[in-house]
């Protein structure tokens, strides 16, 4: 049994999300492959299809895919894809020896309909809305967006939205094997026009527990060279504080409402945002930390990681830091609901309440050292263990190929 890993880079969560995968298969025994567009790191399990590099052209290309979805002049929080540009890897994949096509992030990597010319059996595990939604990749989700199956005859007037639902539609007949990590996005890709026709399962992203695991904390903030006596709170936002879909914003105003003193860590691009000037503390920015040993270490030397997305899924760092210990504060809403149990694990605030999240970061901040709350938050991230994730992997892709399961 082989199958192939197809994500669009190696970095950043969709990237490492990918990597994991791959692992947590060969943890159980299950011959895979990663293949990416753009390679950044230098692991050895990560591979590419062309070993020349065409990135001009291609940074062309996505230009073009970035400035056709100006046209809509949609409101948004979130990146936009029209997934057009076609690609031989359909071709490649159905030539190849794999049994199983395995897609994560791969949006400027295969178009709509190169997906729909890939005839071997497809797993896809959904690392944002874009599959079932149209340009946007995280979209609004209520009860009246035009994604979900009972309004999309109700749209009337012309959109790109409609233009990539009909391609995508018309594209994807064949049935493909959907994988998302939580009930929220579930519950979306059920009720949505393009997929609620597809099988759905709910399996966790694999966290690698021999890296990310609890660690001294006094030691950890040694290694960056934190104050030891000073509490440190984590906010982390790849693609920099203007990324609004990660809420900073929501944060920079609840800072001055906190009763605790710490210090805040932003990883991050720096970049000259005004911080609250009533916050009692100090921000000590982090560039992009690309090694997974590092990241361990950051999260075991914070005391409380926030996370005030707007919309998210189920955000990998979240992942990783449960894995080391760390107790959570996040909005009560879309993928992030389910992320932490109210005061077991972390603390869940009212969606968007910014008086509340300062709250939260006040409860956690008072309760961090708590054996129990620890024990509470390394029980929450069992599930995603490496080896137990790949095993779910492995029972469905035995369905798929009609091997005897047991």
């Amino acid at each position: 049994m082989k199958s192939v890993i197809l994500s669009y880079t190696d970095v950043g969560g969709a990237g490492r999300a990918a990597i994991n995968i791959s692992n947590s298969l060969k943890k159980n025994n299950i011959h895979s492959e990663l293949y990416v567009k753009k390679k950044i790191t230098n692991l050895g399990i990560v591979k590419t299809f062309d070993k020349k590099k065409l990135f001009d052209f291609e940074k062309f290309k996505e230009k073009i895919n970035r400035n056709i979805c100006k046209i809509e002049k949609k409101k948004t929080f979130s990146y936009q894809s029209p997934s057009l540009f076609p690609t031989n890897i359909s071709k490649r994949v159905n030539n190849s020896d794999f049994d199983i096509i395995h897609l994560c992030w791969i949006n400027e990597f295969l178009s709509i309909e190169d997906i729909g010319r890939i005839e071997k059996p497809i797993v896809w595990s959904l690392c944002d809305m874009w599959p079932f939604s149209g340009i946007n990749h995280y979209d609004y989700y209520d009860e009246d967006v035009f994604w979900r199956k009972n309004n999309y005859n109700k749209k009337k007037k012309f959109s790109l939205d409609q233009w990539l639902i009909n391609r995508k539609m018309n594209s994807w007949s064949k049935l493909m094997h959907i994988v998302v990590p939580n009930k929220w996005m579930y519950d979306c890709v059920k009720d949505s026009k393009v997929m609620s026709g597809f099988n759905c399962e709910i399996i966790k992203w694999p966290i690698n527990n021999e890296i990310f695991f609890i660690k001294n904390r006094y030691e950890s903030k040694k290694k960056f060279s934190f104050d030891t006596k000073k509490k440190l709170v984590l906010f982390a936002c790849s693609n920099g504080l203007k990324d609004k879909r990660k809420g900073w914003d929501y944060l920079n105003k609840c800072l001055g409402m906190s009763n605790e003193i710490f210090d805040l860590i932003i990883l991050s691009p720096k970049e000259n945002y005004e911080i609250n000037q009533n916050f009692k503390g100090k921000v000590i920015w982090i560039d992009k930390i690309n090694d997974d040993l590092v990241l361990s270490d950051l999260y075991n030397s914070v005391d409380c990681l926030v996370l005030p997305s707007r919309h998210d899924n189920s955000p990998l760092l979240a992942l990783e830091a449960q894995s080391c210990g760390l107790p959570i504060v996040t909005f009560n809403c879309n993928g992030m609901s389910e992320i932490v149990d109210h005061k077991e694990s972390g603390y869940k605030v009212e969606a968007y309440n910014i008086k509340q999240f300062a709250e939260g970061i006040d409860w956690v901040l008072k309760n961090t050292d708590q054996t129990m709350l620890k024990d509470k938050i390394l029980n929450k991230s069992r599930e995603q263990a490496m080896k137990y994730v790949g095993a779910r992997y492995m029972k469905l892709y035995k369905k798929i190929l009609n091997y005897e399961v047991y």
